[in-house]
């Protein structure tokens, strides 16, 4: 199912309140004035507003000496991988919030993940690496292993739908038999691999994420952020195992095609002119009358083929630094819906201040631009 945002001005804190008749009712977190929205073919909305406008982190960034671990599910994949080096980055400047010993963690399932990961990581990032200190080779059909994993770290970021390839089990793992196999997964995909298990086999793909839901939860994770892959056709029960999971999330659905960038190094930052819109959920809004356990992926029009066609293509990388920014810049205790749009080309910066920036000081080149959108959020 898909879902459209309302567009946010200055700062606005969105949640939809609807009438009893209709089912639930969501209160605003945020909300020092409230109007009423007109009402529409089949519920009454209003929406609260909080004008006030802040650039300063609420995130982690807000306490950066406090260093948050970060786990990341699908290093094989490119955008899993370019996750990484971006978070590995700002986890060695000071200021982001994010770092500590043995993060970033890489939830990979076989060696033919840690491989591809490292492969991107020398390209992408010059020559960085994710030694063995960095992986975790996990059987993600036994959520204990997963969550023994996930000691010691604070948040994690996963996807819905991976691209997932049979593969041998590394030997003196979590292998039982000599020739035994499993499914190693990669965020979003990876090139030349095979779909060996099918976009449409939903049952798989909820089982992968569930089992990666309930090890955060029983490993005591504070966050979770969760990408919306291109191969997700239906929201409603991913929704629906996050909030009985009972963990904040942040839940991010990218409007427009993905693409990789050729040749592309940390260097070049952020690519594209991104929009940002978003949904706030209220503190106690799985108590509210008639709300059931996924509801909020409801709350917004559904996306119009003409809508999906105006916009434009969006780079993984960017899609990549959005989630670390999330992190940095958003508020850990509370759940919320992302929707990125990009308008275009980000309009390259003037020359000398350009000149200024130095790609050793920063975890991601331009990723002021990402930090300012957050901001109505």
């Amino acid at each position: 199912m898909m879902m459209r945002f309302l567009p946010l001005v200055a700062s606005l804190s969105i949640a939809y309140l609807c009438s009893e008749t209709n089912g639930f009712n969501l209160s605003s977190l945020s909300s020092s004035r409230a109007r009423s929205l007109p009402r529409s073919r089949s519920r009454s909305m209003s929406m609260s507003i909080s004008m006030s406008m802040s650039s300063k982190p609420k995130g982690c960034g807000a306490v950066p000496y406090n260093k948050k671990k970060v786990a990341i599910f699908g290093c094989g994949g490119y955008m899993g991988a370019t996750i990484f080096g971006f978070v590995q980055r700002a986890s060695a400047i000071y200021g982001t919030g994010l770092g500590g010993v043995s993060t970033p963690r890489s939830i990979c399932a076989t060696p033919v993940g840690s491989e591809a990961l490292n492969r991107v990581l020398g390209r992408t990032f010059k020559l960085a690496f994710a030694g063995e200190d960095l992986i975790r080779l996990t059987d993600m059909q036994d959520v204990d292993a997963i969550c023994q994993r996930l000691k010691g770290m604070d948040a994690a970021i996963l996807g819905t739908v991976y691209q997932m390839e049979q593969k041998s089990v590394a030997l003196n793992t979590y292998e039982k038999t000599p020739n035994d196999k499993t499914f190693e997964f990669y965020l979003d995909d990876r090139y030349g691999s095979e779909w060996d298990v099918s976009p449409d086999d939903i049952e798989r793909h909820l089982e992968l994420f569930q089992n990666s839901v309930d090890a955060c939860k029983a490993a005591g994770l504070e966050h979770i952020v969760v990408i919306e892959t291109p191969n997700t056709k239906d929201v409603k029960p991913f929704a629906k195992i996050l909030d009985e999971a009972g963990v904040p999330f942040t839940y991010i659905r990218i409007e427009g095609s993905l693409e990789n960038t050729k040749m592309y190094t940390f260097e070049e930052g952020i690519q594209s002119n991104i929009q940002i819109d978003g949904l706030t959920l209220s503190d106690n809004y799985m108590f509210k009358t008639g709300y059931n356990a996924g509801d909020w992926s409801d709350l917004a029009p559904e996306t119009t083929q003409d809508d999906i066609a105006a916009a434009a293509v969006v780079a993984r990388e960017d899609v990549a630094a959005l989630v670390v920014q999330t992190l940095i810049s958003l508020e850990w205790s509370q759940s919320k819906c992302l929707k990125l749009v990009s308008k275009g080309p980000l309009e390259k910066p003037d020359e000398k201040k350009n000149s200024k920036m130095k790609s050793d000081k920063e975890w991601c080149m331009k990723s002021q631009h990402l930090a300012k959108a957050l901001t109505s959020i």
